[in-house]
């Protein structure tokens, strides 16, 4: 059988979205830092089994708020900022 396939976007603070793929079968951390422009990588369990992974220090290095990212964790009380890594199903919409 074979793996599931998977799209995976970066959301940015202004809404757009940007396809991205790693460099091998997974992320390396240097990849996830790199979408993240830099520094630590935290990562957020989504419904339906899809990650998100964003910079942990974000809010300490006041990146601009990301609207999208945090509709879709949509959780009351979180807001996401800078960019937003996030698995997805092939075929799924988002935004």
């Amino acid at each position: 059988m074979d793996a599931k396939p998977y799209v995976h976007k970066i959301l940015k603070p202004d809404g757009t979205m940007v396809d991205c793929s790693p460099a091998g079968e997974y992320f390396t951390l240097e990849e996830l830092q790199a979408a993240m422009d830099g520094g630590w990588v935290e990562n957020i369990n989504l419904a339906g089994g899809f990650v998100m992974i964003i910079d942990e220090e974000g809010k300490l290095k006041e990146l601009p708020p990301n609207n999208l990212a945090t509709e879709l964790v949509g959780a009351p009380g979180v807001s996401i900022v800078g960019n937003a890594l996030v698995c997805l199903d092939k075929g799924e919409e988002l935004g």
